[in-house]
């Protein structure tokens, strides 16, 4: 054989392949080296391409030369070729040493390198997952009916003092040395007790109070005040008014009022299907999560520190894309959150290590099951990646397989379905204890799937984990 291959441990997750090419073989790779070579240089007499080839070894300073050549180009190949040989699964940059290309000679070289490791689950299907009930309660129907009367409440002057969630209308007036604050200073302003949307100790000093008391207090700013956050400002508030809210009967009349229903049993009837509908997505969405967390935890083997470093590298560049998306920078994320720097880098180091554990529990599903992916999927994949990124689809599947991506492609849609087998051989319960169809969550999720996929750079929440 042209390429002769051996394969030894160094330790749990690296190997060192021995590789050895034979003479003829190699001698290909130095014509090849040659014609590229004569085809780019420039020498004078000679048209480019049409250099001899021994007018080219001697400007480049003798035969050893392109032989280095050659074998720059030509050694990712034998790597590769070696590589599937011994089916091996390399995860990190491999390193070459004890080269040797002494001319008319058999090459050979060792290239050492760390391999992904394969892990055996043990026996998963079954596995019972619970997530949050898919059937909304009469207290949540209740609730989700409050909410649209809080929106049509009408307001009642009341002669007790101010509580929690009334309304009162005041004179406001906050001063630093006898000057005005702007931002802090108004008439007639309508203010919700408790709502927290000037400074925190507006809200404590107004419970308890009546119409025509006069506060005075001392408070700081909060962050919303931009850069005299912290400022400690002298409050006077005249109390004019206080108010409660009213709520609307819930009444056919208010009903259509209100809504395009007639009825409340038919308003009812359209919230408790409207909550269904976004209970069920959630439950899909959990149950994907807990069925690859049941997965993880069955994952005991060392993973090597490459393959979550890599990993980490990946979730920090989503974090920080994230962040750039909301127009967040790092250190104002980390002072709204109160979260150190060292704390945020731990966890995303912890959900790296969870990613990879998950990786390798849906690779040994894939392989135990023997699930693949044909080449009609990884083409319409490919089209549709080309669709979203503005390519033809036959030069995005040139450049996938120049670098390697076309195999990742088909990897992650292996992954994919190996996560569906997981999910539909897992037993999903919701928390009142029924049993949940499958195939009717799978298919919300890939509803939800699509949906994210179609709207992901403007409907995506503020980041607060990853």
């Amino acid at each position: 054989m042209p390429v002769r291959t051996s394969v030894e441990s160094v330790d749990a997750h690296k190997v060192k392949l021995h590789v050895e090419v034979d003479a003829p073989t190699f001698d290909k790779a130095v014509d090849a080296a040659f014609r590229k070579l004569a085809s780019e240089v420039r020498i004078p007499g000679f048209r480019r391409g049409k250099v001899p080839r021994r007018v080219l070894e001697t400007r480049m300073g003798g035969t050893g030369a392109l032989r280095e050549e050659a074998l720059k180009d030509a050694l990712p190949q034998y790597f590769d070729e070696a590589v599937k040989a011994e089916s091996l699964d390399p995860v990190s940059v491999p390193e070459f040493e004890n080269l040797s290309a002494e001319e008319g000679a058999d090459i050979s070289f060792d290239a050492v390198v760390e391999v992904r490791p394969k892990v055996e689950l043990p026996d998963w299907k079954g596995t019972v997952v619970t997530v949050p009930a898919t059937e909304p309660t009469s207290e949540e129907v209740d609730a989700q009916i409050d909410r649209l009367r809080e929106q049509f409440a009408e307001l009642d002057p009341v002669t007790r003092p101010a509580a929690e969630s009334d309304f009162v209308s005041i004179d406001i007036r906050g001063t630093i040395h006898n000057e005005e604050v702007s931002g802090t200073t108004a008439s007639d302003l309508l203010y919700r007790v408790g709502s927290g949307s000037l400074v925190p100790k507006l809200d404590t000093e107004l419970q308890g109070k009546r119409a025509g008391e006069i506060l005075k207090f001392n408070d700081q700013l909060p962050e919303a005040f931009g850069d005299r956050a912290g400022e400690e400002v002298t409050f006077q508030v005249l109390v004019k008014e206080v108010s409660a809210r009213r709520l609307p009967g819930v009444t056919d009349e208010w009903v259509q009022d209100v809504s395009e229903f007639d009825t409340v049993e038919e308003l009812k009837a359209d919230v408790t299907r409207r909550l269904g509908s976004i209970k069920k997505v959630e439950a899909a969405l959990t149950a994907r999560d807990r069925v690859v967390d049941t997965l993880v935890e069955m994952v005991t083997a060392d993973v090597p520190d490459s393959m979550v470093g890599q990993e980490m590298q990946h979730v920090l560049a989503r974090f920080l894309e994230r962040l750039r998306r909301h127009d967040v920078d790092f250190k104002g994320y980390l002072e709204a959150t109160g979260e150190s720097e060292e704390e945020l880098i731990d966890r995303l180091r912890d959900q790296a290590l969870h990613n990879v554990k998950a990786d390798l529990a849906l690779r040994a599903i894939a392989d135990a099951e023997g699930l693949e992916v044909d080449e009609e999927q990884v083409s319409e994949r490919v089209e549709s990646l080309a669709e979203e990124s503005g390519k033809k689809a036959a030069q995005l599947r040139r450049d996938l397989e120049k670098s390697g991506g076309l195999e990742a492609l088909r990897s992650d849609m292996v992954t994919r379905v190996a996560l569906e087998f997981a999910v539909r051989h897992a037993e999903i319960r919701a928390e009142d204890g029924v049993v949940l169809d499958v195939d009717e969550l799978l298919k919300i999720e890939k509803i939800e799937d699509e949906s994210d996929t179609e709207t992901e750079t403007d409907d995506e929440e503020a980041p607060t984990d990853e």
